[in-house]
């Protein structure tokens, strides 16, 4: 939530100190009592809250299982894409920052030039669990 102008929407808003109305819209002007209450226009939903396609995530979850069965413990999205006939490596780095590594799947392991090393922590032995 952020506060805003309640005449002009904008949340470049200013407390005033010393002066009553206490708040001034820096974009229109506007002196005011009290700002309104919105949610923020550039909010994206947080990892946590954000949806999970069941179906998605199992073939994630079965493409990071084999990057693991041949071999590699570190991988960047396009590695792991290419152990999936599904998706491609755009949304493999999509789904590993959004679902696989709040829930553990995958750490980052370090910040490259070509994209993120991800270091994959899902047991390649095990059956991994699929959020409902």
């Amino acid at each position: 939530m952020v506060e805003a102008c309640p005449n002009c929407d904008s949340p470049k808003i200013t407390e005033r100190v010393t002066k009553t109305p206490a708040y001034r819209c820096n974009i229109c002007r506007e002196r005011f009592a009290e700002p309104r209450r919105r949610r923020d226009k550039n909010h994206t939903h947080s990892t946590s809250e954000a949806p999970i396609d069941t179906d998605r995530y199992e073939t994630l979850l079965a493409a990071l299982q084999r990057t693991r069965e041949a071999g590699s413990s570190h991988a960047r999205a396009k590695l792991i894409a290419s152990y999936s006939d599904v998706l491609d490596t755009q949304e493999t780095a999509r789904l590993l920052s959004r679902w696989a590594e709040p829930r553990g799947d995958v750490e980052r392991y370090r910040e490259a030039s070509l994209g993120i090393i991800w270091r994959i922590t899902v047991d390649a032995d095990a059956a991994p669990e699929v959020p409902a």
